[in-house]
């Protein structure tokens, strides 16, 4: 059996699922399958689909309100000269700019699939989409005893989607937040270690993946900075699950995660700025189990 890839949100939430919209977006782009969306429990899961598929309306109609904003033009100006002025106002190039984003959102949006979600969408008139338990091909089915990585292959890879911090003195221990914000639910390292464990990750693991912001310190690795590299989160996580995973291997990303719609792999970029941009890849920082 070939070695699968999911995403998994402890926390759930629209912040959660547009991270896994971003992980998809490069994956796409290149023609690759998308990777599932794992969440928390069934009821979480259910509510994702919901709002899966309400963006997928919303991207819809901001496309199509786009399109026809254009038929619109074409009608009421009757020379070239009239119709390139009008689309120079500030409202063509809005809604211009927010149907270009659309566009680049949707296929990501249309293909992630809430993977233990047990509904499915039934929209004869899309404005008003109904629930329905039938007939949905699940791809990942929910266990009933509330352990949704329970299926998880020991040989698959798991990327955990949250938003992380930079330690500071005020705050030592960094949390795995579920909005970037930091508002809302939060885990600390062990936290989240006695979450994966209670969810069921298989005692065998091996490939554990930590997506957050500032998993691990630009720092990491030069000589002198043992000590304020262990305050980061994915090493602290990493030491928390090693006595109950002993096969388990934690990768970390250096620096803040970047979502590009019209990117072709997953970034990275400096605290508060855009600018210094690399491939996640390069920023990888992988915790070999002991």
């Amino acid at each position: 059996m070939h070695s699968r890839a999911f995403l998994y949100t402890p926390f759930g939430g629209s912040h959660a699922l547009m991270a896994a919209a971003g992980e998809n977006m490069p994956r796409i782009g290149k023609g690759k399958p998308p990777h599932q969306l794992l969440a928390p429990n069934v009821e979480t899961a259910n509510e994702m689909e919901r709002m899966r598929h309400m963006q997928v309306l919303g991207f819809q109609n901001v496309i199509g309100g786009h399109k026809e904003l254009k038929r619109q033009l074409g009608q009421s100006y009757t020379t070239p000269e009239q119709l390139a002025k009008a689309k120079q106002t500030s409202a063509y190039l809005i809604s211009k700019a927010h149907a270009r984003l659309a566009k680049s959102m949707l296929p990501a949006y249309q293909q992630t699939r809430i993977a233990n979600a047990t509904v499915h969408f039934h929209t004869e008139d899309p404005r008003y989409p109904e629930l329905t338990t039938t007939s949905h091909p699940n791809l990942y089915p929910s266990l009933h005893d509330g352990k949704p990585l329970a299926n998880i292959g020991h040989k698959d890879k798991l990327y955990v989607l949250g938003h992380g911090e930079v330690p500071t003195p005020g705050r030592p221990v960094p949390h795995m937040h579920a909005s970037p914000e930091g508002h809302g639910p939060s885990l600390s390292p062990g936290e989240l270690a006695d979450h994966l464990k209670q969810a069921g990750l298989p005692p065998d693991f091996k490939d554990l993946r930590i997506a957050s912001c500032f998993g691990v310190s630009t720092k990491h690795g030069q000589p002198g900075e043992t000590e304020a590299n262990a305050k980061y989160f994915v090493p602290r996580l990493h030491h928390a699950l090693q006595g109950d995973f002993p096969s388990l291997d934690v990768t970390g990303y250096k620096r803040g995660g970047v979502t590009t719609p019209f990117g072709a792999h997953h970034e990275r970029s400096d605290e508060g700025s855009m600018e210094g941009r690399t491939r996640r890849k390069t920023e990888a920082v992988r915790f070999p189990h002991l």
